[in-house]
């Protein structure tokens, strides 16, 4: 009753209040009862909408919750079941969502610098951010998208003189020739990935035959137990200052390509290849590029598969696409279907 909505609950709960109240002070006076019904009304207003601002709803149209904010609860979540640290994420992003003073996305544009330049020409820009703002501005920008052509990515967090950043490619050679795209399709390339990396293995003399097994059922996922709603998740560059935007497609799944990204140069992976399987994730589930650092690609994923067999497929794809988030990570494809991609989240980093 308390958190339903409308004058009939005010009044109710006024009753109530007044009610209870009303025995410590008997006796007739008429009018300062009507003055007590109103005080008490507005004392009921108040623990109406109180209640009512309690409930937990999805914060954004795109359905993807705050990232860097890890303690939140799932959507749907009922207010008196969540523990102080969930409780105190729910204010946090209820006021860094409905703030007053919005973050000027405008504003911040107008200050911008050119990184460098595409082959098209077309500019390059980076914005200095405050810390602590780097999810909040990424979406302010995402909104003026369909206005400006410009794809909001986040980039390294962490800045050390001996440590390359993003814009590597830029500084050596200003205006960059992308490349066309990828002629091979992603599933091609998943399966090409995954037959290297076996083959690889089969080559390597220190491995007998129920190693090089067991290395084959590391690349597959195992039977899933998958909790009822994603998760959250945590977004890497969650403290950087700075913020890329580049001309680029819906998504943002070309500007690996636009920039010829060399991230994964290690492996072979080119900006067009990273494009095919972007793209492929984006129009599968809505992946949105969130993070492009020097070796690190994070995926904001609205709608992340949510059956078993689709889950176990994508986790067994992410491997292909980048082992070393296994290899080096979580250690397992079905650690990894149910840490990674039953999320909002999806992290690759490349050594």
């Amino acid at each position: 009753m308390i958190a339903a909505t409308g004058g009939r609950s005010e009044a109710a709960v006024a009753v109530i209040l007044g009610g209870v109240m009303g025995r410590r002070n008997p006796g007739p006076d008429p009018i300062g009862s009507v003055r007590r019904f109103r005080w008490w009304r507005g004392c009921a207003h108040w623990i109406v909408t109180w209640g009512r601002n309690r409930s937990i709803k999805p914060p954004y149209d795109d359905r993807i919750r705050v990232l860097v904010n890890p303690d939140a609860p799932p959507v749907g979540a009922d207010w008196h079941d969540c523990g102080r640290r969930q409780q105190a994420a729910i204010i946090a992003e209820r006021k860094l969502m409905t703030t007053k003073t919005p973050l000027d996305a405008r504003g911040l544009l107008a200050k911008a610098n050119v990184v460098g330049s595409l082959a098209d020409g077309r500019d390059v820009l980076a914005v200095r951010i405050p810390k602590g703002t780097a999810f909040q501005t990424w979406h302010a920008f995402k909104k003026l998208y369909d206005e400006t052509g410009l794809w909001p990515f986040l980039t390294d967090p962490e800045r050390d003189d001996r440590r390359p950043t993003v814009w590597e490619a830029f500084e050596a050679n200003r205006r960059i020739a992308a490349s066309e795209p990828s002629a091979v399709t992603a599933s091609e390339l998943f399966e090409r990935w995954r037959a290297e990396y076996l083959e690889e293995d089969e080559d390597d003399p220190d491995f007998d035959e129920e190693e090089l097994a067991e290395i084959a059922a590391g690349y597959s996922c195992g039977p899933l137990d998958l909790p009822p709603v994603p998760a959250v998740g945590k977004c890497w560059a969650a403290n950087t200052e700075e913020i890329g935007l580049c001309p680029a497609g819906p998504g943002g799944t070309d500007i690996p390509r636009l920039i010829e990204w060399g991230g994964a140069c290690n492996y072979g992976i080119t900006g067009a290849q990273h494009e095919a399987v972007l793209s492929y994730w984006h129009r599968e589930h809505g992946a949105e590029l969130l993070t492009l650092a020097f070796d690190v690609i994070e995926l904001a994923v609205p709608d992340p598969p949510a059956d078993p067999a689709t889950v176990a497929r994508v986790a067994e794809q992410q491997v292909a696409y980048c082992s070393d988030i296994v290899t080096q990570g979580v250690g397992t494809t079905t650690a990894l279907a149910q840490e990674q991609v039953y999320g909002h989240s999806w992290f690759f980093w490349w050594d």
